[in-house]
């Protein structure tokens, strides 16, 4: 962390019901390091938002990763059933 008022002041997490995936840190502002009600409420929804994104993110990358896999095993399947069959003629 940087030292001196470049330090964050700060930590919001970006959170569902499941799981934390980020936080976000901020600095202190010119005028000092209090935030009002509605830069509060407005880092919530930020962080709302950013735990929805990062969820489907990341499931967006499981869903690919198990159709690569699906074609490779059938990929191999298909290998395997050409060679059973050259066996058998």
């Amino acid at each position: 962390m940087p030292p001196g008022l470049g330090r964050p002041v700060l930590a919001v997490p970006a959170i569902n019901p499941v799981r934390c995936f980020a936080l976000s840190f901020y600095g202190p502002h010119v005028s000092g390091t209090d935030l009002d009600f509605y830069e509060r409420s407005m880092l919530a929804k930020l962080a709302s938002h950013a735990a929805a994104m990062y969820a489907e993110l990341e499931s967006a990358a499981l869903r690919g990763r198990i159709a690569e896999l699906e074609g490779e095993l059938k990929s191999q399947e298909a290998s395997k059933g050409q060679v059973h069959g050259d066996l058998r003629a």
